[in-house]
């Protein structure tokens, strides 16, 4: 395990990165096979209250104070860009916003939604409805653009298994992932639970 300077692997603005402290590690994608296996990740189960509970953990967002400076780095202008409330705690003139993943993760939920709707009945299915047409087109193509605009370049390998007529594509493979349960906790630590109602 070791730590990395974030800032020479990614080539946006992220004011985060001077904040965070990102470690690495080996981990093994253990559950990224077609089949789930005998006991498959909770968020390839079916739809279930505790599911939802996981994926919510994921897809919450908490906002995060930016300067006036930190906004111009990002090429947006501070006089659009909404105000954190005072009572938040962080201070005066600070603006607002938060982590693109957990945007993107939200996005997969959707999906995930709108997958499971089709045949079950646990979700209302959105596609009759012009505004959640166009979300789950948003969300398509927002994952689509960030999984194009930091592509993994990591190999997946084609195997042979007893039985099979053809080699398969091997799914479980080991990468050097961040912490993302370090990740949450940080967000839950140094942010505010989001509800754009607060923005000013």
């Amino acid at each position: 395990m070791h730590h990395v300077d974030v800032g020479l692997h990614n080539h946006g603005i992220a004011p985060l990165h001077d904040r965070y402290e990102v470690t690495l590690s080996p981990k093994l994608s253990v559950n990224s096979s077609l089949e789930p296996g005998l006991t498959p990740s909770i968020y390839r189960q079916p739809p279930s209250p505790e599911v939802d509970a996981a994926w919510s953990r994921v897809t919450s967002t908490h906002l995060f104070p930016l300067r006036r400076e930190e906004v111009v780095r990002m090429g947006k202008d501070p006089d659009y860009v909404a105000l954190m409330p005072e009572e938040f705690g962080f201070g005066k003139d600070l603006h607002a916003g938060f982590m693109d993943v957990f945007h993107k993760i939200h996005c997969l939920d959707v999906l995930r939604r709108e997958a499971h709707s089709h045949n079950s009945d646990y979700y209302s299915t959105s596609r009759k409805s012009p505004l959640g047409k166009a979300h789950v087109d948003h969300c398509i193509y927002v994952l689509l653009d960030g999984l194009m605009c930091k592509p993994n370049m990591q190999i997946i390998p084609y195997i042979w298994l007893e039985n099979h007529p053809a080699p398969t594509p091997d799914f479980i493979n080991t990468d050097v992932c961040w912490d993302f349960e370090d990740v949450i906790s940080w967000k839950e630590q140094h942010g505010h639970l989001n509800d754009r109602s607060y923005c000013k």
